[in-house]
């Protein structure tokens, strides 16, 4: 029977790692950008009688939370 060995291993768990934290800032980055996208629309929707909704419109910061990275956007 044949034996192999496998070397570098440690090498390769820590560059999947960070290769993972790196996948979720591009994420929270991309989602981010999305909620701009939509806000953008939506304050075009809204009822302007003297602005104040419109204005309240924001896009929050990328956050990471467990398994999920969230962007939360909204009227105030």
């Amino acid at each position: 029977m044949a034996k192999s060995t496998v070397t570098g291993t440690e090498r390769l768990i820590a560059a999947l790692q960070k290769a993972g934290v790196a996948a979720r800032k591009e994420l929270g980055a991309a989602l981010f950008a999305e909620g701009e996208v939509i806000m953008v629309k939506s304050k075009q929707l809204v009822p302007i009688d003297k602005g104040q909704l419109a204005a309240s419109a924001h896009v929050q910061s990328p956050e990471d939370i467990g398994e999920r990275v969230v962007v939360k956007m909204g009227y105030e």
